[in-house]
């Protein structure tokens, strides 16, 4: 089993509502089904970028933009001079993806720092996208640069309108996913692992379900805590 579908069997196996089989058909729509009855899909509800029609994961570039900003702070390691600098990284979504191209900026950026021993802390621009704030951390021996934290300029924003845009985004891409299959059962569940991080209070939970009443094949759409022990959300 996948991650996700890990925390949704412990949250179906809290629920007590009878045994439940993993992938009962296969490796086709559902991930479960409880008594051979109920359909279960699972996804990772996460924030998206959406730029018209398509949606792209917002860790799908901060993860290799991570990756690469650790590799290149590494390669100044053999140039510890008695100081040791941390930098944060922030960014919005416009960066280039060749990473070799943003990872000779970096350095770029980098090198101009060492060159020129601004007063710190200090702001570099990297590229259009992309800005280092550099600012004192206590020394550590061989080690030039510390990743200290990162800033998507694109994440955040007013919760609720996040939570709708995105559960309303994962409800159309599963229910295409389910559509061949959708008389194999009569209800269909999703269940959606919170990965936004934001735990609702009850007032914001009311407002998704005002504005969130086409489910399209499901009958229940199930927004569950990253451990699966709480249910944050139930649309029906």
């Amino acid at each position: 089993m996948k991650r996700e579908e890990q925390i949704a069997a412990t949250y179906l196996s809290s629920l007590g509502c009878g045994t439940f089989a993993y992938e009962p058909d296969g490796n086709i729509p559902p991930d479960f089904a409880i008594q051979g009855r109920c359909a279960v899909e699972v996804r990772r509800l996460n924030e998206n970028l959406f730029k018209g029609t398509e949606a792209e994961g917002l860790e799908q570039l901060s993860i290799p933009l991570h990756e690469t900003l650790k590799y290149v702070l590494s390669e100044y390691d053999a140039r510890f001079a008695g100081n040791t600098f941390y930098v944060a990284i922030s960014y919005d979504r416009s960066f280039p993806g060749q990473r070799r191209a943003v990872a000779d900026q970096m350095r770029i950026a980098l090198n101009k720092f060492l060159n020129d021993r601004p007063q710190i802390p200090t702001s570099i621009r990297v590229n259009p996208a992309i800005m280092f704030d550099i600012f004192p951390a206590s020394t550590k021996e061989a080690q030039v640069f510390r990743h200290a934290a990162s800033s998507d300029w694109d994440s955040g924003g007013m919760i609720v309108p996040i939570f709708i845009q995105n559960i309303y985004h994962c409800i159309k891409e599963k229910n295409a996913k389910i559509s061949p299959y959708h008389t194999k059962y009569p209800e269909w569940w999703l269940l959606l692992v919170d990965n936004i991080g934001w735990c609702l209070d009850n007032d914001e939970a009311d407002e998704i379900r005002g504005a969130i009443s086409d489910l399209k094949g499901f009958q229940k759409v199930i927004v569950i805590s990253p451990n699966g022990n709480t249910c944050y959300l139930e649309l029906t």
